[in-house]
């Protein structure tokens, strides 16, 4: 049989335990580190000249599928790529990393979504996956951009045109207007 205070021992000693796994515990969930242990992701960067709306929480695509977010928004420097200042820390699920090559490039949108970020849509390339905490570049998607100079570049010739044939009707208006007073 055990003695009072072999009981009493084994009960602090038992406390103790609990209170440090308990502990372990509260950290690891406050940490992040409880979430990264039982939802594994791909955390890679991907340098900027600027955020271009992009923002802590902006959704990350591929494939025009939502695979993850923009976890960090940052000013910081890169060796290779020294005229990039701003550092996007995108974050995503493990189950997609076998698709980000070391050759991605994200691609920004200037300013398009009025809440929650502006999309990076992420753009594979042909190299092996990217790995953990690696670098990648980024171009902006002229799609939009692209578009509206298009129409610019279209619509000023026939601005112009519209001009010089109103000032050259309000030029024969006061040639006419002169003769008749």
């Amino acid at each position: 049989p055990l003695s009072t205070i072999e009981r009493r021992t084994g009960a602090v000693a038992l406390l103790v335990g609990f209170s440090v796994l308990a502990a372990i515990v509260a950290g690891g969930v406050r940490s992040g580190a409880w979430h990264e242990w039982m939802h594994p992701s791909l955390v890679f960067y991907a340098m900027a000249d600027r955020a271009h709306g992009a923002a802590p929480g902006s959704p990350v695509r591929l494939f025009d599928v939502s695979v993850g977010t923009v976890d960090a928004v940052e000013i910081a420097s890169h060796a290779d790529f020294p005229s990039q200042h701003v550092r996007l820390t995108i974050r995503v699920p493990q189950r997609y990393a076998s698709l980000v090559t070391a050759d991605t490039v994200a691609l920004l949108e200037d300013n398009l979504a009025p809440v929650g970020g502006t999309p990076v849509t992420l753009r594979p390339g042909t190299a092996a996956p990217i790995a953990q905490r690696a670098t990648v570049g980024t171009a902006m998607n002229d799609t939009l951009v692209t578009a509206l100079q298009s129409a610019a570049t279209d619509f000023l010739p026939r601005a112009r045109k519209m001009v010089d044939e109103f000032e050259a009707v309000a030029k024969n208006v006061r040639t006419i207007s002169d003769q008749v007073a």
